[in-house]
């Protein structure tokens, strides 16, 4: 069995992404309450998996909980997007931004990223241990990413540049900054051209 297909198992398929066809080529849509942008021309192998629906505090009780929520170890990022031909993970935190929203708490978004991180290694010990696959998921790179939304009125789109900038650790995550409903292709985000697959 391939990585895609045995990560596909082990997943239950409330928490996968639809991915659509639009104009030859496969997109997702993302969204955090009422923001959403969409990622064009993602390969045909990729998965997007809704990281932030893994049981959180929101919930279930307190007492239900395995680990404390110390070093904020209970919190995920919204998405995670698994590019097989592409050998990257992406690990994606979405913030909605108002014209009246306080600053977002940085370390809160490195926490998020990095409880989603370990959910990721954890999937990987799994297809690893039950899969008997040893090399699971073990070529992919992961990139982190926080996207800021601006749903009242319109900003300048700024986006980081993925090739002067390593965003291969939480703490250096690359930031777009982005209007609601906005389109970008996978190519803007990563900073490199799309393999077909």
């Amino acid at each position: 069995m391939n990585d895609i297909k045995l990560l596909k198992s082990i997943i239950n398929e409330e928490y996968i992404e639809k991915l659509i066809h639009i104009e030859h080529s496969k997109s997702v849509t993302m969204s955090e309450g009422d923001a959403n942008f969409q990622i064009k021309n993602l390969p045909d192998d990729s998965l997007v998996i809704k990281t932030d629906l893994f049981p959180s505090k929101n919930h279930q009780p307190s007492h239900d909980y395995f680990f404390t929520d110390s070093y904020g170890i209970r919190r995920r990022a919204d998405y995670m997007i698994v590019c097989y031909s592409q050998k990257l993970v992406i690990f994606i935190e979405i913030k909605a931004v108002k014209k009246n929203t306080k600053r977002v708490d940085s370390n809160e978004v490195i926490e998020q990223l990095k409880g989603s991180l370990c959910l990721y290694e954890y999937c990987k010990k799994i297809g690893e241990i039950f899969g008997n696959h040893k090399d699971f998921l073990k070529e992919l790179t992961p990139k982190f990413y926080s996207v800021f939304i601006h749903t009242q009125g319109k900003t300048k789109s700024r986006l980081d540049n993925p090739i002067l900038q390593d965003n291969s650790t939480p703490e250096s995550r690359l930031s777009l900054s982005i209007n609601n409903n906005e389109v970008l292709h996978l190519a803007q985000i990563i900073g490199k051209k799309i393999q077909a697959t």
